[in-house]
């Protein structure tokens, strides 16, 4: 699919129209430092509901060094090298991991609610085929995001699975339906953020309708989980 679009879309790539804009290229610059900001913050925040805390100055080099992993295909690389870090600083890997899969469900669940939300917004927008499907696909992840919150109990049956195939004695997450709706609700914002880093970036190199931003913001979380969930680094 995406050689294709690149080979149909070719000559128009070829013939670049960008007009730079500074002041938006800076908006954006900041608004992307402030998610990842908070996406390291957003961790550090679910291993203090699992009871480890990490000062901010050690739990943001840990998260962004971990974080660059996700440019190499395969998908444990994050989970062993942010595991590997987290443990020098006294967390146990079980624990860490525990709280990367949290995460993974969370900033899915905020991706979901963002892409839904900007098509309900703009429910004239065409997606086209490929759109329509990745759309659809979101609604089941968006649904178990929904029950795992308000369910504690399944997110811990889940996860003691995932423990006993690695040979690992499950463990009890004990975090409350209110705890992981509070924690969705902080990677909804954490979207939202990011979302409107992406707009500012898009209009920084095009001169793109401000109008536009919802449907780019949704359109940017659609292809973020949507390549999560897939076998491409990167959501490519």
């Amino acid at each position: 699919f995406l050689i294709r679009s690149m080979v149909q879309q070719w000559q128009a790539m070829g013939q670049p129209s960008w007009q730079l804009s500074l002041p938006w290229l800076v908006a954006a610059s900041a608004g992307y430092a402030a998610y990842l900001a908070l996406l390291a913050a957003n961790y550090g925040v679910v291993l203090a509901r699992l009871g480890h805390r990490l000062p901010a100055r050690r739990m943001v080099p840990i998260y962004l060094a971990s974080a660059l992993t996700r440019y190499v295909p395969g998908k444990l690389w994050a989970l062993a090298s942010r595991a590997y870090l987290c443990e020098r600083e006294g967390v146990a890997p079980v624990r860490s991991g525990l709280a990367l899969a949290v995460e993974t469900v969370m900033n899915l669940g905020g991706a979901a609610l963002l892409a839904l939300a900007a098509a309900a917004a703009q429910p004239q927008l065409d997606l086209g085929r490929w759109g329509r499907v990745a759309s659809l696909g979101l609604l089941p992840i968006l649904v178990a995001v929904v029950v795992l919150a308000a369910t504690p109990r399944y997110l811990d049956r889940a996860t003691g699975f995932i423990l006993r195939r690695l040979g690992r004695e499950p463990q009890t997450l004990g975090l409350s339906a209110q705890a992981l709706a509070g924690l969705l609700n902080r990677y909804l914002v954490l979207w939202l953020i990011c979302g409107a880093a992406f707009a500012a970036f898009v209009r920084a190199v095009a001169p793109v309708n401000l109008a536009a931003a919802p449907a780019l913001a949704g359109a940017f979380a659609l292809a973020w989980a949507a390549g999560t969930v897939s076998f491409l680094p990167a959501g490519l």
